[in-house]
């Protein structure tokens, strides 16, 4: 370990260096609210089982769509949700008072590239500690429950969650300096988050929209958050024809990587021009 920090330039020693001190930091701070975090999620993941497992079945929802349901609207509210309660802690408000160390971590000898990949990280860790384990729990449940349900893989389904979670959080970071911080704090979830959610494949399969309507189907292939839900659909259940294909999404999805994480760092760097 040693001899590749010593081939690695000074000043990028020193800044890795820190990097991982504040993300240590960050798990330690975790670590005092673990076990909150996960009877939270708990109670969230028994509430959406009862829903989707239970109550719409009862009322006429074909088994074959309870699995395809539960990645759509309880997982996508659930990863919005916290990406934007991160983000919230990253407002312009935050940077007058403190909140969330920002004030403290843009003093310190480090880019600004460096702040905002170590606030990325530790959000998609705390994340993954929060719902990870108990969507897996639930996706098992559901399989139980209904034998007809077939899973095709779980650990290319977790890598794909963590990968679409930082989407979440650049997107989300970048939102929230690119508007004013009373602006985002009133109207960016009608505005914004709002219809994304409503046209994005969140609440049925896109194939099955695309039937029902087509101009409403055309749209949805605009939304971002359509290739979010369907590739984790996907890669889940091996497509069977219903959703959009993994290799179709994917491509996308690094497309919509680079663009906003050109977004976040112009939206960070025009804020923070602003303050300084």
């Amino acid at each position: 370990m040693d001899y590749f920090e010593k081939l690695l330039p000074k000043d990028l020693r020193s800044y890795i260096s820190i990097l991982c001190a504040m993300i240590k930091k960050d798990l330690f701070l975790l670590k005092q609210k673990t076990a909150d975090i996960i009877i939270n999620s708990a109670i969230i993941l028994t509430m959406e089982l009862i829903v989707w497992c239970y109550l719409y079945p009862l009322l006429g929802m074909p088994q074959e769509l309870v699995l395809p349901m539960f990645v759509g609207w309880p997982l996508i509210s659930i990863m919005i949700n916290l990406g934007f309660c991160f983000s919230m802690k990253y407002t312009l408000g935050a940077l007058y008072t403190g909140y969330g160390f920002m004030e403290f971590d843009l003093t310190l000898p480090l880019p600004t590239s460096y702040v905002l990949a170590k606030y990325i990280i530790s959000f998609v860790i705390e994340a993954c500690i929060a719902t990870l384990p108990l969507i897996l729990i639930g996706i098992t449940i559901i399989q139980y429950l209904y034998p007809t349900v077939i899973i095709a893989g779980l650990l290319p389904f977790c890598l794909l969650y963590i990968m679409n979670l930082s989407l979440i959080a650049i997107v989300f970071l970048a939102l929230s300096f690119w508007y004013p911080n009373q602006w985002f704090e009133n109207n960016v979830w009608p505005r914004r988050i709002g219809p994304i959610i409503t046209f994005g494949a969140v609440f049925a399969p896109w194939h099955q929209v695309y039937v029902f309507s087509k101009p409403i189907g055309i749209l949805m292939l605009l939304n971002p958050l359509t290739y979010v839900t369907e590739a984790m659909r996907s890669v889940l259940l091996k497509g069977n024809g219903i959703y959009i294909s993994l290799w179709f999404c994917i491509p996308i999805l690094i497309l919509l990587f680079l663009v906003s994480t050109l977004w976040m760092s112009k939206s960070v760097r025009s804020k923070l021009d602003l303050l300084s």
